[in-house]
C-alpha cells in the first residue's frame, strides 16, 4: 500500500523476538516507507547460507528497506538492487547513517555507475542497455538512472533529460524519488516533459534520507527546465527535509483530485524549497479549498520571479510554524490568496498581482505576450548582496515566469550562474 510501511514485510516485533529470514524473496511491493522491508525493532537475522532476495521495490523513502534503528548483525542478501546500496535504495531515521547498516551482497540486479560519474543522459528514444554517458547513448527512463547512480557530496550527479516527454511511453515510474546530491536537469528548456498521463500518482517526491523533527539536509538538488503536466494525485509534489531548488520549471495543467483532504499541489514539510523563474499556472482540482502551496512543519519557501495562477480558493496555505519570501513575483489576488497573511510571510514591494497574458493556454503555450506585466519585472540580484547573478536576459531586467520574453533584436547567449540556496 503506498500511504503505509513495509510493502513486502512490517518489522515491529519487539526487542526480545527472535526473526529468521531464509530464502525469502521480496520482490515489486509498493510502500510509503520501506518498499521491501520497513523495520523497527526485533532480532533479525538474515541467513547467511540461504540468503533472501530483494529487489525491484518502491517507496518515497527507502525503496528496498527502511530502518529507524540500526541492525547489530550485518544484513547478507544473495540478490538485491544493486550490490552497493545508496540513498534511494535505503531509507534511515534521523540519527542513523548508512555506515551503521553493514551489507554482503552476492549480486545486484543492474550494474551501478562508478563513483565519480558525474553525468548521465537519458532520452525517451534511449535505452537502457545503453551505457548512459553522452548524449549518443542515452538510457531511456529516469528510474533506471536513480538505481544505478552513486552520488555523494563530493560527486553530485547530474541526470540530464534530453527533449521529449518521460511517462507513459517511456515505462517510468512515479513518483521520482530524489535524494540529496541528484540534479535533474532538462536539456532543452520547453521540450522536456514529466507527464503524468495515464498514471495515479504523483510526479515527484524529495524526501531527505534521514527523517527526524525539523531537521533537513543541505545536499545539493537542483530541478531545471522542465516541464510537468498532467498529474491528477495531491501532492504533485512532495518537499520532505529537503533543500532544493526550482529554476526554469513550468507546473501546468494538473488536476488535483483531493477525495475528502486539501489538495495541494506542491507540499512542503521542515524544508526550504527555492523556486526561481518557475511558471506554476491552469492548475485545478475537484474541491474549492485546494491550494497551489501547502507549507507546513517549519518549512520556509523563498519565491522569486515566478508566476503562480491557478484556479484554486488560496494560491498559498501554511501553518504558523511555516513561511514564505516572495521577491519580484506575479500571484494570482496577492495577499488576498494566502490564508494566513500574517505569519511568517515576506513580501517584496515589486510583486504583482495581474493577469500574466500568457501566449496560448488552451495548447500549453506560456510564453509571455508582448504586453505582459511580467516582461522586466523580475530582478537580476537573486541573492540580495546587490550584485546580478542572471545576466542573460532581454531587456531592463529579467522576466518572471519561466521564460524570457525575446524581443526583437535580442539573442539569449547562454545559462547565468544561480547560486544555488
Amino acid at each position: 500500500h503506498f500511504w503505509g510501511e513495509g510493502g513486502g514485510l512490517y518489522i515491529d516485533a519487539g526487542d526480545l523476538t527472535e526473526i529468521n529470514l531464509a530464502d525469502v524473496s521480496i520482490i515489486n511491493n509498493i510502500s510509503k516507507l520501506g518498499g521491501g522491508i520497513s523495520y523497527h525493532s526485533g532480532n533479525v537475522n538474515f541467513n547467511t547460507v540461504d540468503r533472501c532476495n530483494i529487489y525491484n521495490n518502491r517507496a518515497v523513502l527507502g525503496n528496498e528497506l527502511f530502518f529507524d534503528r540500526s541492525l547489530s548483525q550485518t544484513i547478507f542478501i544473495d540478490t538485491f538492487t544493486v550490490v552497493n546500496p545508496t540513498d534511494f535504495h535505503i531509507g534511515i531515521q534521523i540519527g542513523m547513517g548508512n555506515d551503521d547498516v553493514e551489507f554482503n551482497i552476492n549480486s545486484g540486479l543492474y550494474d551501478q555507475f562508478d563513483i565519480g560519474v558525474s553525468d548521465i543522459f537519458v532520452s525517451p528514444f534511449g535505452d537502457n542497455n545503453h551505457h548512459g554517458l553522452n548524449s549518443d547513448n542515452p538510457l531511456l527512463n529516469i528510474d533506471n538512472a536513480l538505481n544505478r547512480i552513486q552520488p555523494d557530496s563530493l560527486n553530485p550527479v547530474n541526470i540530464n533529460l534530453m527533449s521529449g516527454v518521460y511517462g507513459h511511453d517511456t515505462n517510468e515510474y512515479f513518483p521520482i524519488v530524489l535524494n540529496k546530491n541528484i540534479s535533474i536537469i532538462g536539456m532543452d528548456k520547453g521540450e522536456t516533459f514529466i507527464d503524468g498521463t495515464n498514471y495515479n500518482a504523483s510526479a515527484l517526491a524529495i524526501y531527505g534520507p534521514e527523517i527526524g523533527e525539523e531537521t533537513f539536509w543541505n545536499g545539493t538538488i537542483t530541478i531545471e527546465n522542465i516541464h510537468i503536466r498532467n498529474f491528477n494525485t495531491s501532492p504533485v509534489i512532495t518537499i520532505s527535509f529537503a533543500k532544493p531548488a526550482f529554476h526554469n520549471i513550468l507546473l501546468t495543467d494538473n488536476f488535483i483530485n483531493s477525495d475528502g483532504n486539501t489538495g495541494i499541489l506542491i507540499y512542503s514539510e521542515y524544508s526550504n524549497p527555492w523556486f526561481y523563474q518557475t511558471t506554476i499556472t491552469n492548475n485545478a482540482s475537484n474541491r474549492t479549498d485546494d491550494t497551489a502551496f501547502g507549507i507546513a512543519k517549519h518549512s520556509v519557501v523563498i519565491m522569486i520571479n515566478s508566476i503562480v495562477w491557478n484556479e484554486f480558493q488560496h494560491e498559498i496555505m501554511h501553518e504558523n510554524s511555516g513561511g514564505i519570501y516572495v521577491l519580484n513575483s506575479n500571484i494570482k489576488g496577492g495577499l488576498d490568496y494566502l490564508d494566513n497573511p500574517e505569519f511568517n510571510i515576506g513580501l517584496d514591494q515589486d510583486n504583482l498581482e495581474t493577469l500574466p497574458l500568457f501566449t496560448d493556454i488552451a495548447v500549453q503555450n506560456y510564453t509571455l505576450q508582448a504586453g505582459s506585466p511580467c516582461i522586466d519585472s523580475g530582478t537580476a540580484d537573486i541573492d540580495g548582496d546587490g550584485y546580478e547573478d542572471l545576466t542573460d536576459y532581454c531587456g531592463e531586467a529579467p522576466d518572471m515566469g519561466a521564460y524570457e520574453y525575446i524581443a526583437e533584436g535580442c539573442e539569449l547567449s547562454s545559462a547565468s550562474e544561480i547560486p544555488l540556496p
